[in-house]
């Protein structure tokens, strides 16, 4: 049966990537004719950010890959007078509209020289002059019996090219095909008409891959204002149905439902017949500064100006059970340990059950043994319930180090 590409591209030394400097050989009388289309491959992507005040950035990007599909049809007259010669047939060079240079090469008894029989056609796709370099393209060549349709033909080989792999022409690896073409049992059965008048047809689909374009492009999109609606509400206190005032007499207007939602402690407070949820003030006994701060976070979901705070506000956090803010307040202490600080944070963080910044503190403890028990921290830590804790646990950790360790050495 006649090939039309087979599953095997090949370069024409016979192996999967290869150069090759072909036999010169006469070329046959011939007719040639190439057609061109194009087509695009896109893949778009998406992506949004958040501005900090509470506006959305989003963007779209878009590839488009570009590319440009071509046939060619070689006829080669009085094929016979050189079935039996061991020589290469070329054809006409033609020129894709990417101003690539290519022709076919045909190797009547073969490509490969080393075979006990040579009872195969080879067949390559080649290029002349690679534009830029290289050329990347997927192809299908097939024999054409003179029953064919070249239409369908295409159709069939533009399938087959799409489940294909892509082939890379350059100067060094300049032609890709099939070793095993046709066989020559298939090609001169009478039956099968691809020998017609002495004459066959060589179809060649390509897809060439001329450019990749990308672009991203910005999309405005309404502003993300619940946040700020909210801020604006605990700033004029309009509604509001509760006072705040924190230890040193500042007063905060807020809204029961609000502060319930978001604190376990507020919830617990103005969800039972408690004198608190009676009475139009709450006396709080921590500093107006960081009552307005868990304000503002249970109001608008994030803080400013806060820096100078978070050690107050992961104590508070962890005291109104707001547990966003908690989080948030440990991932920034985790970012500020150092030695000198890991044994006062690791304190904090046993107080006030912030597991994640005391995990954290013990493996920076671990890793800097020797330089953690050089300062002040550590003496007070060492003499304290969680200094003799973490020793206990230290102490384990280099017991399970070592026994490791022996048990390697005698594996070895």
């Amino acid at each position: 049966m006649a090939s039309s590409g087979g599953s095997s591209v090949k370069s024409s030394n016979g192996n999967a990537r290869g150069g090759f400097n072909p036999s010169t050989g006469r070329s046959s009388t011939l007719n040639n004719n190439n057609g061109g289309g194009g087509g695009t491959v896109g893949a778009g992507g998406g992506g949004s950010l958040s501005s900090e005040d509470g506006s959305t950035l989003s963007y779209h990007a878009t590839t488009i890959i570009k590319t440009i599909k071509c046939h060619y049809l070689w006829t080669i007259s009085n094929y016979t007078f050189v079935k039996d010669k061991d020589e290469s047939i070329k054809s006409p060079k033609f020129t894709t509209p990417d101003g690539t240079e290519w022709y076919l090469r045909v190797h009547p008894l073969g490509f490969n020289r080393d075979v006990p029989e040579r009872n195969f056609v080879s067949a390559y796709l080649c290029v002349h002059q690679p534009n830029n370099g290289h050329v990347q393209a997927k192809h299908r060549g097939k024999i054409l019996s003179f029953d064919d349709d070249i239409n369908e033909a295409l159709k069939t080989m533009e399938r087959s090219a799409k489940m294909g792999k892509v082939d890379c022409f350059t100067r060094d690896n300049f032609s890709w095909g099939w070793p095993e073409f046709i066989s020559h049992n298939d090609l001169f059965e009478e039956e099968k008409k691809f020998l017609l008048n002495d004459s066959i047809r060589i179809l060649w689909y390509l897809e060439i891959l001329v450019e990749v374009e990308s672009s991203t492009n910005r999309i405005d999109c309404p502003r993300m204002t619940l946040g700020i609606d909210f801020g604006d509400l605990l700033k004029t206190g309009r509604s509001s149905d509760v006072i705040i005032k924190s230890g040193d007499g500042k007063e905060y207007r807020a809204h029961k439902l609000i502060i319930s939602q978001r604190s376990k402690y507020f919830e617990a407070m103005f969800s039972h017949p408690t004198k608190e949820n009676n009475k139009a003030t709450v006396d709080l006994p921590d500093p107006g500064d960081i009552i307005g701060l868990l304000l503002e976070f249970m109001y608008t979901d994030r803080v400013t100006n806060s820096a100078a705070f978070t050690e107050h506000l992961l104590v508070a956090a962890d005291k109104y059970q707001i547990d966003n803010l908690k989080r948030q307040t440990e991932t920034e202490l985790i970012s500020r340990i150092t030695v000198d600080n890991v044994t006062q944070f690791f304190v904090m963080a046993c107080n006030y059950n912030a597991e994640c910044l005391k995990r954290e503190c013990k493996m920076h403890i671990a890793s800097n043994l020797r330089q953690v028990i050089k300062t002040p921290g550590w003496q007070e830590l060492k003499d304290s319930e969680e200094g003799f804790g973490l020793a206990t646990e230290l102490l384990d950790m280099q017991i399970g180090r070592e026994v490791s360790g022996d048990n390697q050495e005698s594996m070895a």
